[in-house]
């Protein structure tokens, strides 16, 4: 039988969702790019993406896979929509899609 220690599970799933937590603070300090309101890009509104990862992610953060599966399935939905359009975007912009991305995927990658 493997080991398994519930303390320590706890204490890296608890690190997990703190480090989340911190990403998304941070994430929310960064203002929306006043040059891409109102901008689609291949179908996608990037206010929409922007507003729908968003609330998905921080309702996200510290639930655990089992409670979260349709919220993840969503997330993983608006990845793939954002994943196709992201080379289109430059400077700044990609900035901060990259780090939207990156924040959607650490909880994705982590359930």
């Amino acid at each position: 039988m493997p080991f398994y220690n519930k303390t320590i599970t706890k204490t890296v799933v608890l690190h997990l969702n703190m480090t989340q937590e911190k990403q998304f603070i941070e994430f929310m300090k960064a203002p929306f790019p006043d040059n891409l309101k109102g901008v689609e890009i291949d179908g996608v509104d990037l206010v929409k993406i922007d507003m729908n990862l968003v609330g998905l992610i921080s309702s996200s953060i510290g639930k655990s896979q089992r409670n979260n599966s349709s919220e993840i399935k969503q997330i993983k939905e608006l990845q793939f929509d954002l994943i196709g359009i992201l080379n289109k975007l430059i400077g700044t912009n990609r900035v901060y899609f990259d780090k939207l991305l990156n924040l959607s995927e650490s909880i994705t990658d982590n359930s």
